[in-house]
């Protein structure tokens, strides 16, 4: 999945897509690092998971 601008202004990443995949980078870890000015511009907003429905199709919370 692709990231959007404003996450990867926060979130800088060394992995990369081509052709459809993903490359992990050279960077160690899972080859992210957070910059915490960058999220500083950002108003937090509270959001929720989507509703996760097994095979039976009951409903459960993450």
């Amino acid at each position: 999945m692709r990231h959007s601008t404003e996450t990867l202004d926060v979130f800088h990443t060394s992995y990369r897509f081509t052709n459809g995949l993903l490359h992990p980078g050279e960077d160690p870890g899972l080859g992210v690092e957070y910059d915490d000015g960058a999220a500083a511009h950002f108003a937090y907003r509270p959001a929720y998971l989507p509703v996760n429905r097994p095979r039976d199709g009951t409903v459960h919370d993450w």
